[in-house]
């Protein structure tokens, strides 16, 4: 049961989505969709596969599919590392800035021994 309310949950996250933060959808074909009605993921997964591949090619099979979390792509577990990075979350928003320069230098110490570890 757990697993179908996490797919729900995935389910109205992608159908609320503005068409702009789907994964492929750069200014140009999110230009083109608004001028069709298309605005958020609901409206994309309300449009048939016909009626996506008729107005954007092959690309409209992976926008029919996105709309639905479909995502045949193969998981990539040991690409190669283009970034490392660290972060902190703080209770409450930070003011001082040399209390800021100093959390700073602590996440770059962090950083620094991650890349250590290459």
């Amino acid at each position: 049961m757990r697993c179908l309310r996490q797919a729900a949950s995935v389910y109205a996250f992608l159908e609320q989505l503005p068409i702009e933060k789907f994964h492929g959808i750069g200014e140009v074909t999110a230009a083109k969709m608004h001028s069709l009605g298309i605005h958020s993921g609901a409206d994309l997964k309300e449009r048939s596969l016909l009626e996506l591949t008729h107005h954007f090619g092959k690309a409209g099979n992976y926008y029919y599919k996105i709309a639905r979390a479909e995502d045949d792509r193969p998981v990539e577990a040991n690409r190669v590392r283009k970034s490392i990075g660290a972060e902190t979350s703080f209770a409450q928003d930070l003011s001082n800035i040399s209390q800021m320069l100093q959390e700073l230098e602590q996440i770059a110490q962090i950083v620094e021994q991650l890349l250590a570890q290459l």
